[in-house]
């Protein structure tokens, strides 16, 4: 009997995997994002290591640094999990494959980037390329796991091809954000009702889910709406907040706080 025939993997059960996989990797987005916010990205001068131990010193950038990396192993299990079980999975399906092997393959990419990174004293060219891989990995895994949920033809083609278009074209729109938002520079002014925006859609998507759940009942609807008003408020706001251009010549005058340098 063949190996793959011994172990079989339900396609429920790798659909799990495949979500333990999605969420450790944006886990450990969050917790790389607290090392920096906290100054503690150089809290272990050595890589892989802690100051040259396995465990690491009883100081608190030390600690937040090194329970990264720990939790980085984790995500390696998660990673590598998806892509063994995905060729046990029965049905077989090739395209789930290739994207679960993609995960193992950028942890490895984002273990050796991170400690380029912390040699290089946080050079903030490569704490951009560690943020722009995590953003990579996570296309994966969330490709990873929508496909592994629904079998091919489950289902049925989108008719609105307007409504389909406009909700592909925040990809690029988001895209074009993360970036601009985090190069070094960048202003801070939106900051703020941009986050508003993030709670307001956050709230949108579970009161859309728990309509779905109660078919639609019309108070939660009335919820609904009132929460797409204050998304939209909130747009709005961060457009005003984010405020004018200036004209080239007088921007090249200022530095990234708005002050003027010139002479």
């Amino acid at each position: 009997m063949h190996l793959r025939e011994r172990f079989e993997i339900s396609p429920r059960t790798f659909e799990i995997v495949t979500r333990v996989a999605l969420a450790s990797l944006a886990l450990i987005v969050l917790t790389g994002a607290a090392v920096r916010l906290s100054g503690s990205g150089l809290g272990c001068p050595d890589w892989p290591q802690c100051y040259g131990g396995v465990v690491a010193p009883a100081k608190t950038h030390a600690i937040i640094e090194y329970s990264n990396r720990v939790l980085s192993g984790f995500v390696g299990i998660a990673a590598i999990a998806a892509a063994v079980l995905g060729w046990f999975r029965k049905p077989y399906r090739r395209e789930l494959e290739i994207l679960a092997v993609l995960l193992p393959l950028g942890v490895v990419a984002q273990a050796v980037l991170g400690g380029f990174t912390v040699r290089s004293g946080l050079e903030p060219g490569y704490v951009m390329a560690h943020y722009i891989l995590s953003m990579l990995i996570l296309d994966a895994a969330f490709a990873l796991a929508w496909c592994a949920t629904y079998d091919p033809g489950d289902r049925p083609r989108a008719q609105d091809r307007l409504g389909v278009w406009s909700v592909r074209a925040i990809f690029p729109i988001g895209v074009l954000t993360i970036m601009a938002g985090r190069r070094p520079g960048g202003e801070r002014r939106a900051i703020k009702p941009l986050l508003c925006t993030l709670g307001f859609l956050a709230l949108q998507g579970g009161v859309g889910l728990f309509q779905w759940y109660t078919k639609l009942p019309s108070g939660l609807v009335w919820v609904h709406v009132t929460l797409a008003v204050g998304t939209w408020l909130t747009v709005l706001w961060a457009v005003g907040a984010a405020g004018l251009l200036e004209s080239e010549p007088n921007w090249q005058q200022r530095d990234p706080q708005g002050e003027n340098t010139a002479g």
